[in-house]
């Protein structure tokens, strides 16, 4: 099982993302290091464990606030073996998939951020060999976006993320949404969870069901997922 890590960026800094909330989010305070500094951060990460990729938010861009695209890079450059997933919201997809010249950093597609199915389809047909990650966004059980891609199965990517926001940093747990329970997706995706993971037995659960990996990030900085956690589960 492939585990995650998440950073989410706010103004240059990591921050602790809770529930969706994105406007009262604060300084991520985490055991691995004494820093919000997003290198000092993944610094620390790597120090815990060998992740091979992580996943980083842009909430400014996200939230059409500006966008952290000095810090990304500055992440890309100084780390080029992480494997990096990027969400920056619709605004920046193409700006990103301009200046990538390696398959470093793979883009999200989210349906929080895509307007339709055509927007969605444009960024496969103009960039075919970029691999793509769709993230099914959820909040209070409503997918968010344009349902008409959720419907079109076809046009999904091999990696699939299933994003909880309801339950992101809340350490409550995993919330299973209806669309990752089908057994088809499963042998037909690589299904990967967000939201609410808090310790082991949640990983255990989500690869007994077969899920390919899994976002996490508050139970790491809060030392709830160990090292001995993440050789056991990987």
């Amino acid at each position: 099982m492939k585990i995650i890590p998440v950073l989410d960026l706010y103004k240059g800094f990591v921050v602790h993302a809770v529930k969706g909330d994105r406007k009262n989010y604060k300084p991520i305070d985490s055991r691995l290091c004494n820093s919000s500094d997003p290198l000092q951060i993944i610094k620390g990460l790597l120090a815990n464990y060998n992740f091979k990729c992580v996943y980083i938010a842009d909430l400014d861009a996200l939230e059409s606030q500006g966008n952290n695209i000095k810090t990304i890079e500055s992440i890309i450059y100084s780390y080029p073996k992480l494997e990096i997933w990027l969400d920056t919201g619709d605004k920046l997809i193409q700006y990103y998939l301009d200046i990538l010249s390696t398959d470093q950093v793979r883009i999200i597609l989210s349906t929080e951020s895509i307007r339709s199915l055509s927007s969605y389809k444009h960024y496969l047909d103009s960039n075919p060999n970029h691999k793509f990650i769709l993230s099914i966004d959820y909040i209070s059980g409503k997918i968010l976006g344009p349902y008409e891609l959720i419907q079109s199965q076809y046009y999904w990517p091999s990696d699939v993320l299933v994003l909880n926001l309801d339950r992101v940093g809340s350490n409550k747990g995993i919330q299973i949404p209806e669309i990752i329970n089908s057994n088809t997706l499963m042998k037909r995706f690589n299904i990967f969870y967000g939201g609410g993971v808090k310790n082991i037995s949640d990983l255990n659960e989500l690869k007994s069901i077969g899920v390919t990996g899994a976002l996490v990030s508050t139970a790491l900085h809060k030392g709830k997922i160990l090292k001995e956690d993440l050789q056991q589960i990987t």
